[in-house]
């Protein structure tokens, strides 16, 4: 029998220029039904966030997560043969198709299994009606785990086309990213490692490099740890040279995760060092802290926002912002160009709008609001 692939997309919104932020697959055995497989991983949609108020993902959580891209082959490779299902399975999979269109692969979604169509309800209702506990609402893992135990309550249709991925994606990695093992995404480092793709197909070779992901967790590798990572390194037949070409390919995935912003900064580069350090690594392969332009005057300067607003609890619109803008002697303008635009307000400065990529471009400085309405002496309210 063939399996099930219960998936959910969390997205910047719902249009089709609008991107996947978060992908979750739950996938179950055709027979039993039980869960044979999880993936979960936050995607990096190279723009704006959108909708953090329906699914509470901002910017800096999504700054060093890998892109569809980053993720399409192992993607193609958990769901290709199987039945996909989701709640609402026509949203999901026209996003899944158009994500994958970015990639050398393709996606035909076959026939799949709608369980919105087959309860007439939205998720937590149908969850409600079938005394299905649900929790964290809008999170593409909690919903797919709600779905999937939907589908144990649901007669299914008896004749489903399993998905078909055509393209070469044979030197995906078997890393699952599960939100349970990535930690709170709090420091820069823990951000990185959190969406961290190592660097090889080699199923030997990634359980080697999860090993030293999980030593590196406190920063720290003792005298212990490198001895233990020496045994480990000799069951799988590693010698010296290829244990220190892993320890380098690992630093430089976390180079790669934190420079995906195009900004490197001086936390970000201080705790690398101390990863590369600890694993005897070369030093100098890590760029330098990136330069982060400051205004020196907001004296009449020109000043274009970002994002959706909110300090203290209450929305500022961007009419509002513009006002206040103009009241301290400051020139709003609706979009960034090189030459035209001396100051980007964003709500998050790690966000990946097109107005921040370009900002970033052009060296012009970006401003978190708060301390954009601290310099114009104005409470936001």
């Amino acid at each position: 029998m063939t399996n099930f692939a219960i998936i959910d997309v969390e997205t910047t919104g719902f249009g089709k220029t609008d991107r996947v932020v978060e992908m979750a697959v739950v996938v179950l055995d055709g027979i039993t039904l039980e869960v044979i497989d999880e993936y979960d991983t936050l995607i990096n949609p190279q723009r704006d966030i959108g909708a953090t108020h329906v699914h509470g993902i901002t910017p800096s959580m999504v700054q060093a997560a890998p892109t569809f891209v980053e993720v399409s082959s192992q993607l193609a490779s958990i769901l290709n043969g199987t039945v996909l299902v989701a709640h609402n399975l026509p949203f999901d999979a026209r996003f899944l198709r158009t994500e994958f269109s970015h990639t050398q692969l393709s996606l035909d979604a076959g026939s799949g299994v709608c369980t919105l169509k087959l309860t007439g309800e939205k998720l937590d209702l149908a969850c409600s009606r079938y005394g299905i506990s649900f929790e964290g609402h809008h999170r593409a893992l909690a919903d797919a785990r709600a779905t999937a135990h939907l589908v144990r309550m649901l007669e299914l249709p008896n004749e489903v086309i399993p998905v078909h991925v055509a393209g070469d994606y044979s030197t995906a990695d078997s890393r699952t990213l599960r939100r349970d093992s990535v930690g709170g995404l709090i420091m820069p480092l823990n951000r990185v490692r959190a969406t961290l793709r190592y660097p090889t197909a080699n199923d030997l070779a990634a359980s080697y490099l999860d090993v030293v992901d999980m030593y590196l967790d406190d920063l720290v590798m003792d005298e212990v740890e490198l001895l233990a990572l020496q045994d480990l390194a000799i069951d799988y037949g590693f010698d010296a040279a290829r244990q220190n070409e892993l320890h380098q390919a690992y630093v430089n995935s976390l180079i790669a995760a934190a420079g995906r912003d195009s900004v490197i900064t001086v936390e970000e580069h201080e705790l690398i060092s101390i990863v590369s350090s600890a694993l005897g690594t070369d030093l100098s392969v890590i760029p330098i802290p990136t330069e982060v332009p400051k205004i020196l005057s907001l004296s009449g300067a020109r000043v274009c926002f970002t994002g959706k607003f909110t300090v203290g609890g209450n929305e500022i619109t961007k009419e509002q912002l513009a006002q206040m803008s103009a009241a301290a002697g400051l020139q709003p303008i609706g979009s960034v160009s090189k030459s035209g635009c001396d100051l980007l307000v964003a709500s998050d400065t790690t966000t990946s709008s097109g107005k921040a990529g370009n900002a970033r471009k052009w060296g012009i400085p970006v401003m978190s609001i708060d301390e954009f309405l601290e310099s114009i002496g104005s409470s936001g309210m």
